[in-house]
């Protein structure tokens, strides 16, 4: 018998004791092993290790779907509660992000504060560096790693797998090593959407479309028993009069299909959501998602319980996991201090507001002129320049050098106006978890001055207050000059808010943020006061325009304004605001009203589009 024949016969032979089987380590130093199961190629990271567990193993293999697919927590949530075992967690998109957190040790509770609390769309940046997507990812990847007990996917308590799509080959890769900043990519890099991975020579992609809920992946690491999540979504389809719309339905059709073969054939429990009417950037639904994924798991816990048993599959208390300390890296998302080895570059358009570096920013003029520029950032460097189309053309540019110390920025700001005069402040930012203060000098109007402001939030039950505070010391004044900024909200019941807001303004440096919907008061206001009685009832959730663009936050609310300046004025009126969804991001808000002013006895209407880009 031919050498070559026996090394065919071995081959046939583990086939018929197993359908998966390794073929070889396709490099010793990567550390990586080619694994066939069921005639289909998977390239396994640090495979032994996998293989090595003595007792069965339970996976749970998470599937994507974008913010959809937070119903993944309510999912472990349930099996936590009902001592189910997870020995091996495997994930595709954001099935891989919500695998990491819980592999890497955070408790499922912080990982359900994490997405309904922290403001996950701040991670999210547009890329114009490169038209390969729509969105830069580094700061969301970045925060992944800061949260993580745990920074590297083979030191995890719990062994996780993530699945990606090694593109060329078009093989399935597992990538089971390596820090979670650098690889948590590969598996949620939609085409369009997020940036490709590329590792050496090497580029991967989302694998939704083959294998969106990894039960195949699981087994082919070696899992005995596979608890695999999916869900129902919409499957209405209007029309098709663009080539692109029948391109996303081919997309989910062949998606469907594989999903349904590989659940059906490789997963003993299935948990299936029903998340019909909630999008892929549903971001502000993760609360609403996460409970429809635990009702759903607690209805299958019978049968899993069964399932588990006929395996001899012990249940198993778990470990009560320690609560994380993690205020800082909220707040370096909450203030933007996320910091990045990459460059990020944005153009930046403001219209509807003020976005003035020198001016407030709890509560905005309105302005109907263009503002536009740039950001730029890379590690601590965050550079921003603005121009304004008004009559002296301001031009200004802020530095901020982040993270001096773990609390702290240093600021540095300038404005160049055609009128020759040029302002400037240059200070120190120190942060907390509901508040800033900053202290420095500057010159505005050829009036030098040192500065000390504080920007700050409070939550007491129905209450929620906001302040912001600035004090300026010159060499005239004998008592410090003062702007001051509040607004409140103070829930009245389920579809009533009260709204109250105040501005106090003798500094006659900085213009004061109008707030009074009459006619337009001067620049320097000295007292503002509104107060708004807005219904907030639910008609509708959202209005979708296009795929793409949705209209949320529907509201109506009276009005009464109070202005105090060389005379008092009074205006009251009716008013209506929504916001207009960008991929569930980057909101335009729309904002009508109609009032009157009773000192001018003269109606106002006016229509204000807030863009913030």
């Amino acid at each position: 018998m031919s050498k070559k024949f026996r090394i065919y016969l071995t081959v046939l032979l583990l086939v018929s004791l197993n359908s998966t089987y390794v073929l070889a380590n396709i490099n010793a130093d990567s550390n990586l092993t080619r694994v066939v199961k069921d005639e289909e190629i998977y390239l396994v990271e640090d495979y032994q290790r996998f293989k090595s567990s003595s007792r069965p193993k339970v996976a749970v293999a998470l599937t994507g779907g974008g913010a959809k697919a937070f119903f993944n927590i309510g999912v472990i949530k349930a099996l936590e509660e009902e001592d189910i075992p997870i020995d091996l967690i495997v994930g595709t998109s954001m099935g891989s992000i919500i695998g990491t957190m819980y592999g890497s040790g955070i408790s499922i509770e912080q990982i359900e504060e994490i997405v309904t609390e922290a403001p996950f769309t701040n991670l999210l940046e547009m890329n114009f560096i490169d038209n390969d997507s729509f969105f830069e990812t580094a700061k969301v990847n970045k925060f992944l790693e800061n949260i993580a007990p745990y920074k590297r996917l083979e030191k995890f308590p719990i062994p996780t797998a993530l699945l990606t799509l090694e593109v060329d080959s078009g093989h399935k890769y597992i990538i089971t090593t390596d820090r979670i900043s650098k690889v948590v990519q590969a598996s949620y890099a939609i085409p369009h959407f997020f940036p490709l991975y590329q590792m050496e020579d090497k580029y991967f992609a989302d694998p939704g479309i083959l294998e969106n809920s990894p039960a195949k992946a699981a087994k082919a690491l070696g899992a005995d028993f596979v608890i695999a999540t999916t869900y129902t979504a919409d499957k209405s389809h209007d029309s098709y009069e663009t080539p692109n719309k029948i391109i996303n339905r081919y997309v989910d059709i062949v998606s469907e299909k594989n999903n349904k073969r590989i659940l059906n054939n490789y997963s003993d429990i299935i948990v299936e959501a029903d998340i019909s009417g909630y999008s892929f950037f549903d971001f502000s639904s993760a609360g609403e998602l996460i409970e429809i994924g635990y009702q759903s798991t607690k209805d299958q816990i019978s049968k899993l319980k069964v399932a588990l048993k006929s395996k001899r599959i012990p249940l198993r208390k778990r470990v009560a996991r320690k609560k994380l300390a993690l205020d800082q890296e909220f707040n370096d998302i909450k203030y933007d201090r996320i910091l990045v080895s990459s460059i990020i570059f944005n153009p930046v358009l403001h219209y509807g507001q003020d976005y003035s570096f020198f001016k407030q920013d709890l509560l905005r003029s309105y302005l109907n002129i263009p503002q536009y520029g740039f950001e730029f950032e890379k590690d601590k460097v965050d550079f921003k320049f603005l121009a304004t189309n008004n009559v002296t053309n301001d031009l200004e540019a802020e530095l901020r050098w982040k993270k001096l110390t773990q609390n702290t920025d240093l600021i540095a700001k300038t404005r160049i106006e055609s009128n020759e005069t040029d302002d400037g402040e240059i200070g120190i930012r120190y942060y907390e978890d509901n508040y800033f203060w900053s202290a420095g000098v500057g010159s505005i109007n050829n009036n030098s001055y040192v500065f000390a402001d504080a920007k700050y939030e409070l939550g007491f039950n129905r209450l929620d207050l906001e302040g912001e505070i600035d004090l300026f010391f010159d060499e005239a004044a004998k008592v410090p000059k003062i702007l001051i900024s509040k607004k409140t909200v103070s829930k009245l019941s389920d579809s009533w808010l009260l709204k109250p807001k105040v501005v106090f303004n003798n500094s006659e440096l900085i213009e004061s943020p109008l707030i009074y919907r009459g006619s337009t008061p001067d620049d320097f206001s000295r007292f503002q006061f509104s107060l708004d009685y807005a219904y907030t009832h639910q008609f509708v959730k959202s209005i979708k325009l296009t795929k793409i663009i949705d209209i949320k936050d529907i509201g109506a609310y009276l009005f009464t304004d109070y202005l105090n300046d060389k005379e008092s004025s009074l205006a009251y009126g009716v008013g209506f605001n929504g916001d207009f969804y960008l991929l569930g991001l980057k909101p335009f808000r729309l904002d009508c009203y109609l009032s009157y002013d009773q000192n001018n006895e003269e109606s106002i209407i006016r229509a204000n589009l807030n863009y913030n880009f």
